[in-house]
């Protein structure tokens, strides 16, 4: 029998059942003015909104709080409005798509989006209202945009599954608390406006703050937050009236609750991302027992710990099999060709095959074989994908057309041919024509081979 194998750049992927053909590749289905939710363009959109609704969670509360308003700061938020309305049109490109959004995240985008602010003080003004309360009211309304914060949660289901996800969780705990931290210095002082509009008779006189800029006040409003969270205050920042006092009692009970909470998710992110490493220790502190029960010689117990320690850092679990195997045929096929796509990118011989299904069949067929330094692969390969530290081989010969029948001889000659990198494949001609290999293939390092058998 004959075989063939490429270099393999990626992980171990996951085996995979015969299944039924589908009726057309997903992709096929569809239509061409529709932007794939998992698109690289969709998901840097997404990301981009983030970024503006950050922008908005840190700047319109602080604008509502201080009453702070300048020319600049008013283009850039009318450019950040510009662009949800932007984001807002775009879900009506398709008469599919707009339904769904219209029965789904319309109603908040739509308020989110409208310029509420506006609309509230020329209300305000018409109906000439008295005793400050218009002021107030106007200044609340901007608030509600940071209701934009819930669409977050659905744009993160997508990029979490990305390859820096514990990172991307950790990140946006951090945030939470940041953001916390930010609205909660911020409600500090607009408790002590709402209360007495000069400021008489509030933390803020008392503190000694009164005439203040906002930037000083800002400060003493996140050391009164850091201060409350973090132990039970210093006593130089306190609340002077009972409306202060009960929001001091709501903000240690808030800190409190998202304290716990993120230490909780820390933790459990903590042991996710050592899960992997606990169970290749447990597995090697096993195979260390062994090796000293049976006395093997120092040397060959090393290249034994070696050869494990690699392999079984990359081996899939029977879990993530089972998982992949019920997957429906079509998805299926997809997440395979995804997860070999450079390997088979790597054979000149596939390189004309456009039926996902029969690429599918081929993927189906490849055999993982791992190798040590010094190893050789059977000289029935046609060639192997390698991958892992470096994936280096190399080709060695001494006689054409012998050579692979010396590959196991450990004395003599052999003159070196080439260097193969991860991705590059040997063996085709040997597989195709039913002849043995000119070369024999030896390992360089640890790597890892997709052998292909016909």
């Amino acid at each position: 029998m004959k075989t063939s194998a490429t270099n393999a750049p990626g992980q171990g992927a996951p085996p995979v059942s015969h299944s039924p053909r589908p009726l057309t590749h997903p992709n096929q289905m569809l239509a061409w003015d529709v932007v794939c939710p998992s698109s690289p363009a969709r998901l840097a959109w997404d990301v981009w909104m983030m970024a503006l609704v950050a922008y908005l969670c840190c700047v319109v509360p602080y604008e509502v709080a201080f009453a702070y308003s300048s020319a600049g700061l008013t283009v850039v938020n009318a450019v950040v409005d510009a662009m949800f309305w932007i984001d807002l049109l775009m879900n009506f490109s398709h008469a599919a798509v707009a339904r769904r959004y219209l029965r789904g995240w319309f109603a908040v985008d739509l308020v989110t989006t409208m310029p509420w602010d506006t609309m509230v003080i020329a209300l305000v003004e018409r109906c000439s209202l008295e005793d400050g309360a218009p002021a107030h009211a106007a200044r609340v309304v901007p608030l509600i945009r940071v209701l934009r914060l819930l669409k977050i949660a659905r744009m993160l289901r997508v990029l979490r599954l990305g390859r820096f996800r514990q990172g991307m969780m950790l990140t946006m705990y951090v945030g939470c608390g940041l953001l916390m931290l930010h609205l909660l210095a911020c409600t500090w002082y607009f408790i002590a406006t709402l209360v007495s509009p000069d400021l008489a008779g509030t933390w803020v006189e008392r503190a000694g703050f009164k005439g203040a800029g906002p930037y000083e006040l800002y400060t003493a409003c996140v050391y009164w937050t850091v201060s409350t969270l973090g132990t039970v205050g210093f006593g130089d920042i306190v609340a002077s009236n009972p409306p202060e006092m009960l929001y001091s009692i709501f903000a240690i009970v808030v800190g409190i609750s998202v304290f716990a909470y993120t230490a909780s998710r820390v933790s459990v992110l903590a042991a996710d991302l050592a899960g992997g490493d606990d169970h290749v220790e447990a597995r090697l502190g096993e195979v260390d027992t062994f090796l000293r029960a049976w006395n093997v010689p120092l040397r060959l117990a090393l290249r034994v710990r070696s050869y494990l320690a690699f392999v079984l850092k990359r081996q899939v679990s029977r879990e993530q099999a089972a998982l992949v195997n019920e997957l429906s045929a079509p998805l299926r096929t997809e997440l395979v060709l995804a997860l070999h796509r450079d390997a088979l990118q790597a054979v000149p011989l596939l390189l004309g095959a456009h039926d996902p299904l029969q690429l599918a069949d081929v993927v189906a067929r490849l055999q993982l074989q791992t190798f040590a330094p010094a190893d050789s692969p059977p000289p029935t390969p046609i060639g192997s994908s390698t991958r892992g530290e470096g994936s280096g081989i190399e080709r060695r010969a001494r006689s054409m057309g012998r050579a692979w029948r010396r590959v196991n001889r450990l004395s003599g000659r052999y003159r070196r041919l080439g260097h193969l990198t991860p991705g590059q494949h040997f063996g085709e001609y040997s597989a195709l024509l039913g002849e043995p290999r000119a070369a024999s293939v030896v390992a360089v390092e640890f790597c890892e081979l997709f052998a292909l058998s016909r």
